[in-house]
């Protein structure tokens, strides 16, 4: 019997519709803590499959529309 590798990333049809944490958190330039912690917060919503935490492309997308300030609201 072959060993079956586990992907960091669930793939259809060669889009990726979801990664793990580790992933999320590299495309987003931001360390997997930060990324646990959010999850933690409810400020970025995971699914979870058995053990495995993921972050689907849609999620990266709503919490980054969230979490942008337009520039003329920032704070000096």
């Amino acid at each position: 019997m072959a060993k079956r590798s586990i992907n960091s990333q669930a793939n259809v049809g060669g889009e990726t519709l979801a990664m793990s944490v580790a992933k999320a958190a590299e495309r987003l330039s931001v360390s997997a803590s930060f990324m646990r912690l959010e999850i933690a917060r409810g400020q970025l919503r995971p699914i979870r499959l058995g053990r495995r935490v993921l972050i689907t492309e849609t999620e990266i997308g709503r919490y980054l529309a969230a979490n942008t300030e337009a520039p003329s609201n920032r704070r000096r």
